[in-house]
Formats: structure tokens, C-alpha cells, sequence
């Protein structure tokens, strides 16, 4: 079955990622969307159908969380995204404020419709060696 979908729920999309999981298991999509990028409407959405095209409700991450990596692993499928933590004056800095967040996805069926399961928030910390690096969990972008 071949399925063509448009999505462009706001005046700006950025960023999306496709994982196709195995036969049976459906297809996820994420971007993110809002009024317009490092804009507090800015956030991270989720789509997911199978193969017979039945959709489920597409599911919303908060405010200022964008570039989102959908990953295929041994557990099943995970998200990697960022999420602005300090909204400093100049727009352009805001990504060397972000912290990078994991969440599982999975889909479960309830009376018959699917719903997009999203797990607990984890974030990815990374340590760089040396003396001039960025803060602790700041600064890194999951797309770049």
C-alpha cells in the first residue's frame, strides 16, 4: 500500500524524521512545528500509522523542544530531541542553551484505535574533556 500525506499543521515544519519499524509495527514521524523556529510555539510533534493506514492521534511535546531523531534500536523506537533551556536575548544563541532528551515510543490499542505511548524523558549528558567546553548537558543538537 503506497500513502502520500502532507503535514503542515502551522505555518512552519522543520526537521523531520521517519522511522519505519519492523513488518507490522507501523511507520512514526516527528518534526517540529510552531508560529515560526526558536519561537515559544516551537515544539516537537509526533505522527504514527501502520500498514493499513490507520493513524493514531498525533501526540505533542512541550514548548521550545525541536530537532527531533527518530532511531530504530533493539528496544524499539526512540526519540532524540532538543529542548531550549535558557531563551537568551539573541534568538540565533538559543541552541548552545539546549539540553538533548531520549524517549521511547510505542504504539498500544485500546477499543480498537492505536495510541502513541511515549515514554519518560532521559537526558543525554555529554562530558567533554578539557577545559573549554560548553555546560554540563548544554549545548548539542541530536539532527547535527
Amino acid at each position: 500500500m503506497i500513502t502520500e500525506r502532507q503535514f503542515a499543521p502551522n505555518l512552519f515544519q522543520h526537521c523531520a524524521t521517519i522511522s519505519k519499524g519492523p513488518p507490522g509495527a507501523g511507520t512514526f514521524l516527528a518534526y517540529y512545528t510552531g508560529d515560526a523556529e526558536m519561537h515559544q510555539t516551537q515544539h516537537v510533534r509526533i505522527h504514527w500509522w501502520n500498514e493499513e493506514g490507520t493513524e493514531a492521534d498525533p501526540v505533542d511535546f512541550g514548548d521550545y523542544s525541536g530537532n527531533p531523531v527518530l532511531l530504530e534500536t533493539l528496544e524499539g523506537t526512540r526519540i532524540i530531541y532538543s529542548k531550549f533551556e535558557k531563551l537568551v536575548p539573541n534568538r540565533i544563541e538559543w541552541w548552545q542553551h539546549c539540553s538533548l532528551w531520549s524517549r521511547a515510543l510505542d504504539v498500544v490499542w485500546s477499543h480498537g484505535k492505536p495510541k502513541i505511548s511515549v515514554g519518560a524523558p532521559k537526558q543525554i549528558i555529554f562530558d567533554e574533556p578539557g577545559s573549554d567546553k560548553p555546560p554540563l548537558g548544554l549545548g548539542y543538537l541530536g539532527r547535527c
